[in-house]
């Protein structure tokens, strides 16, 4: 689980655009990046992690797991983003 949790922290590479947070894109990102490690995960499930957060609030998570700090909304953050992983 950890791991699934360090690797999703990885993925996770917010998006920028006019001032707000680029949901599709990060989405994109955290897809992407957990399938090059070989882990399926289901996107619209990502969106609705995503979608449970503001714009202020995806910046902060995003500082957060930049600086490997799991605690709080950066935790739950994940947790939920663990929720989406496809068993294989």
């Amino acid at each position: 689980m950890k791991k699934t949790l360090l690797g999703a922290a990885a993925a996770l590479t917010l998006l920028v655009a006019c001032g707000g947070v680029d949901r599709a894109g990060t989405r994109d990102n955290i897809v992407k990046g957990l399938k090059s490690s070989g882990i399926n995960i289901d996107s619209k499930c990502v969106d609705d992690a995503l979608n449970k957060y503001s714009d202020d609030e995806l910046k902060a998570i995003d500082k957060q797991l930049n600086k490997s700090d799991t605690s709080g909304q950066a935790g739950e953050f994940l947790v939920a983003v663990q929720a989406c992983i496809i068993a294989s």
